[in-house]
This record gives structure tokens, C-alpha cells and sequence, in this order.
């Protein structure tokens, strides 16, 4: 059995996948395996998976009908044999003694999930996210079920870094090994429901939900690639129908395991970032065909709606940003137009 098994969702990245692949191959812990998974993808992906497959047997190329990150996820997580499932994005990359790091953590703890830092690669630059302040290994269930309020809105962690960068990182599924005996004995995959988007927030939030213990080790374990077309940047007419699926899986993750209520203000935070990026990729998009009296009147109409409304009424305002601050202030109000107007000028001042 592999101690490692790395998966690999890959569609249309075979600008970035040798440098991907190579930082998988060249681990330092060699005992690993890397699941690929072709998903369908209409460029060179699939003839370069299977190159390294050649080469390498370590890596293990599949090949399937374009179904989502999610659903490729899914197939990586049947087809590994490790006994830490570890994921990597084909347009990311791993520092050389990621693996190394983490394993070394979970053979010494025993932890469920051992997660480290990241970095940000821009094109001209690297920037290092510290998730927390100190390392921490917990067996404490008030410990886990605090992360998983992070997972929500990540100014509600414990154990905050002094230089706070992370922003939305803390619920990525890409920094982070977890048990595979743990995922299959409690059934927990991605959910195929949200098409890819917060797909790895929920996907974390079951993970801690089930995990006895958890472990932090404060390094640097993933490269995390800023791409301008990213999936989660572009107009996305379906946004709304979306958020309704994110929604209805936090509802599930929450009335399983939060019965009285703990994560009430931190999933206020987590509906108001919805609403943010629902304004930034669909109401305030220049791609968006309907008219400004139109997106006025869909908003409206939105931020009255449940759970943005009693969200935005109910959130913890000094616990959230200052773009999400503003944000729940305008939708508490009702000002549909408030909030075109101010993403509006943010876009213009940003050019």
C-alpha cells in the first residue's frame, strides 16, 4: 500500500501539467502514487498523462467522459489504494517535500487529516499563506468543530496568523491529507451537486465533521496557481442555481452534525460571500446580457429572499471584510442598486 496517493483532476491544463507532474514525481517520499484523471479533456492532457505513465508507474493515467472536477475527484478517490488521499489541481504544483512533510506528521500523530501552508503563485511572484499561528495536533472535538467554522468564514479561526492573507484558503481540499480508511468508512466524496464550486469547502467541512483528530504543521505544502480564467472568476449564468445546491449541502452538513447552532454566525458570513461572488461573476459582470434595470430588479428580489436576507441581517459585521461589511449593510437595507453601484466603482477604480 502507497503511503501517499496523489489525485489529480485534469481538464484543458496541459499548459501547466509537466510542471504539475514533476513536482509529483520528484517527491522526496517516493513510496506514492498518482491517480490522473483525464477528465475528458479536449486538449494534449490525456497524451501527456499518459507519457508520465510510461515513464513512471507510479503515475496511473484514467481516462473518462468529461463529468467535473467533482465527479473526477470521486473516480481518483475509488481508484487510490494509499492510505492518505492528497489532492492536486493540474495547473498547481508541490513543493518536492510536501509529501514528505505531511506524512512525516501523520506517521508521528496518527491524525485523520494533517493539512500545511501555501503559496500563492502569481506570474511575477510567490506569496506565503500562513494558515495559523502555531503547529497544533487536537483531539479535541470544540478544536475541530471551531475549524469547521473556518470552513464558513475564515476570520472565525482559532489560533489566527499575525500576517492575515489566507482570505478564503482554509477550506481548500488541496492542502490537506486525510485517512482513506475514514473517507470510505464514512461515505464522504465530493458533492457532484454544486458543479465544481465550493465543491472542496464541503467536501472539508464532512472530512473534519467525522475526523477524530487533525493536525497542522505550519510549511508550505501546495502551489496554488492564480489563473485568470479560473472556473470560479468567470460569468456564470448559472450562479444563483449554485448557490441554491451550496446552500441546501451546508443545510445538510449543519442539521447532521451542529444541533444547536454553533455555526449559525459563521454560516451568515459564508451566505454574504456567496452573495459577493454571485454579484461579481453575474449581477455586476459586463458579460451579464440583461439590462441594468433588469439585474436591479433580480437582485432586489434576491437579497429578500432566504438565506441572503436573514443573512445579511444576522451576520457578525466585525467579523467579516470590509467588501463583505458593505455588501450585507446594502442587502439588510434592501439597496439592490447600493450594491451595483459600489461593485461597479471598485471595478473601475481596479483598471
Amino acid at each position: 500500500m502507497p503511503k501517499i496517493s496523489i489525485i489529480v483532476p485534469c481538464y484543458n491544463v496541459d499548459k501547466y501539467l509537466e510542471q504539475c507532474l514533476d513536482s509529483l514525481v520528484g517527491q522526496t517520499l517516493q513510496d506514492i502514487e498518482i491517480i490522473a484523471v483525464d477528465d475528458g479533456s479536449p486538449d494534449t492532457s490525456g497524451a501527456i498523462l499518459d507519457q508520465y505513465g510510461a515513464k513512471d508507474s507510479r503515475v496511473k493515467p484514467i481516462h473518462k467522459k468529461n463529468g467535473g472536477v467533482s465527479a473526477a475527484r470521486n473516480d481518483g478517490i475509488e481508484a487510490a489504494t494509499g492510505e492518505y488521499i492528497f489532492f492536486c489541481d493540474g495547473d498547481d504544483w508541490l513543493p518536492l517535500d510536501a509529501c514528505q512533510l505531511l506524512w512525516e506528521e501523520a506517521e508521528k500523530t496518527g491524525a485523520d487529516m494533517v493539512f500545511g501552508d501555501i503559496w500563492r503563485a502569481w506570474d511575477d511572484r510567490n506569496e506565503y499563506l500562513r494558515l495559523f499561528e502555531k503547529t497544533f495536533y487536537y483531539d479535541d472535538p470544540a478544536f475541530i468543530r471551531e475549524l469547521i467554522r473556518t470552513n464558513f468564514y475564515y476570520t472565525y479561526r482559532p489560533l489566527a496568523p499575525m500576517q492575515d492573507a489566507a482570505d478564503g484558503l482554509y477550506g481548500t481540499c488541496w492542502n490537506k491529507i486525510v485517512k482513506r480508511s475514514l473517507l470510505k468508512e464514512k461515505n464522504v466524496r465530493f458533492d457532484l451537486r454544486v458543479k465544481g464550486i465550493y465543491d472542496d469547502v464541503i467536501y472539508s467541512g464532512n472530512v473534519m465533521a467525522v475526523a477524530k483528530t487533525v493536525a497542522y504543521i505550519g510549511k508550505p505544502v501546495y502551489y496554488y496557481r492564480q489563473v485568470a480564467t479560473s472556473m470560479t472568476r468567470v460569468f456564470k449564468k448559472n450562479v444563483l442555481e449554485i448557490n441554491e445546491m451550496i446552500f441546501r449541502c451546508w443545510d445538510e452538513l449543519i442539521q447532521a452534525h451542529d444541533p444547536a447552532g454553533e455555526w449559525k454566525l459563521a454560516h451568515h458570513g459564508a451566505v454574504i460571500r456567496r452573495l459577493d461572488h454571485a454579484v461579481q461573476v453575474y449581477f455586476a459582470s459586463p458579460a451579464n446580457p440583461a439590462s441594468k434595470k433588469e439585474r436591479k430588479a433580480e437582485l432586489k428580489k434576491l437579497i429578500r429572499t432566504e438565506p441572503y436576507r436573514s443573512a445579511a441581517q444576522g451576520v457578525e459585521l466585525d467579523k467579516l471584510i470590509r467588501r463583505h461589511r458593505v455588501l450585507a449593510q446594502l442587502a439588510a437595507r434592501g439597496s439592490a442598486g447600493g450594491i451595483l453601484f459600489f461593485y461597479n466603482l471598485k471595478r473601475k477604480l481596479k483598471k
